[in-house]
C-alpha cells in the first residue's frame, strides 16, 4: 500500500529543536528495516513541510517512526492509489450512482 505523508515542523521550533530532531532521527533504525519503502519526498516552500510517498504493507512501521518525532513533527498519513489503479473502482461507483438513481 502506498502513502502519503506531510510532515510539518511544529512552528516556533528553533534551532535546539532542530539538533534534537536530526539527532533522534539519525537514531531510528533505517526505514527499510521497519518495512517502509521510500518512493519520492517534496520540499514544500514554506521551509517546514515535506510530502513523502512512501509504500509499506504493514502500516505500523510509519507510526512507530513518526509518533517518534512528535515533539517536532506534525504528521497526516494518507492511504493513496496511483490514478490509473483508481480508475477502474471510480467507474464502477459511478454506474451504481446512476443506475440507482435512475432506479
Amino acid at each position: 500500500m502506498r502513502y502519503l505523508i506531510e510532515a510539518t515542523v511544529v512552528a516556533g521550533q528553533g534551532p535546539k529543536a532542530t539538533l534534537e530532531l536530526l539527532a533522534l532521527m539519525g537514531s531510528l533504525p533505517d526505514a527499510s528495516s521497519m518495512g517502509i519503502t521510500s518512493r519520492t519526498m517534496y520540499a514544500a516552500l514554506d521551509g517546514r513541510t515535506n510530502f513523502l510517498v512512501v509504500e509499506a504493507d504493514d502500516p505500523s512501521g510509519i507510526l512507530e517512526r513518526f509518533a517518534s518525532m512528535m515533539p517536532w513533527v506534525e504528521a497526516k498519513v494518507t492511504p493513496i492509489m496511483l490514478a490509473e489503479e483508481a480508475a477502474p473502482a471510480i467507474m464502477a461507483a459511478a454506474q451504481r450512482i446512476q443506475t440507482s438513481l435512475a432506479g
